[in-house]
């Protein structure tokens, strides 16, 4: 059953945690860029995921286990373009800030994710032609301005702090390409998430395949004793 309110809720708190993730870095300034990278990594693209697919996905091994060697393969390639993504993400933020890395790199995540499904399944037009398509170019188009404003925004910012950006390190040079990374790469989790193999049906639980399994002998057994 579907259920708005609730994915719409978990989506806000999901929104919020990614806003924090890189927050951490104010207070561990003598950390290297490689520890802290590592530490965080490990964390939320490691274990956390590990942890909530055993808590929430039941007969794990089996589900993966029986999951088409083609959608594990293109999920895998994909979940590894994510990350360098996110990496760049994260080096972006040294270049150029929080701000900027966030509007531009989460803006153009936000417009390359909404079109890359339907580029992925060659299904455009008629995505653009469905009911309630007009919203979805509407919020392309505003994301697309705000991608530009926030980039024009650097600009300046580089020009008004002048020869004090070297000091700081800002580098719009830098950054500027590495949200064009971050921000395609990202997108490409939908893809993973929503067009990678075909939905098959969970596979039973193994008490009762195993159950099955031994209806299906004593059968046999049965028929051959008759």
């Amino acid at each position: 059953m579907d259920q708005p309110l609730l994915g719409t809720g978990l989506h806000a708190v999901g929104a919020l945690a990614a806003a924090l993730c890189y927050t951490p870095q104010h207070g561990i300034r003598s950390w290297s860029w490689q520890t802290y990278w590592l530490a965080q990594a490990s964390i939320c693209w490691l274990l956390a995921p590990i942890v909530g697919a055993i808590l929430t996905v039941p007969e794990l091994a089996d589900v993966l286990r029986d999951a088409p060697r083609s959608a594990l393969i293109s999920t895998f390639l994909l979940g590894a373009a994510y990350g360098i993504g996110g990496t760049a993400f994260g080096l972006a933020i040294r270049h150029i800030g929080y701000s900027l890395t966030y509007a531009l790199a989460v803006g153009l995540s936000c417009v390359a994710g909404t079109i890359s499904g339907p580029i992925y399944e060659k299904k455009v037009l008629e995505t653009l032609s469905a009911t309630g398509s007009g919203w979805v170019i509407a919020g392309i188009a505003i994301g697309a301005a705000g991608i530009f404003l926030c980039g024009l925004a650097g600009r300046r910012k580089e020009v008004d702090i002048g020869a004090e950006a070297a000091r700081r390190g800002f580098s719009l040079a830098k950054g500027l390409p590495l949200c064009l990374v971050a921000g395609v790469l990202s997108a490409v989790y939908g893809i993973a998430v929503n067009n990678t193999g075909s939905p098959s049906p969970c596979p039973p639980p193994r008490t009762a395949r195993a159950s099955g399994r031994r209806t299906r002998s004593t059968s046999s057994r049965t028929a051959a004793h008759s």
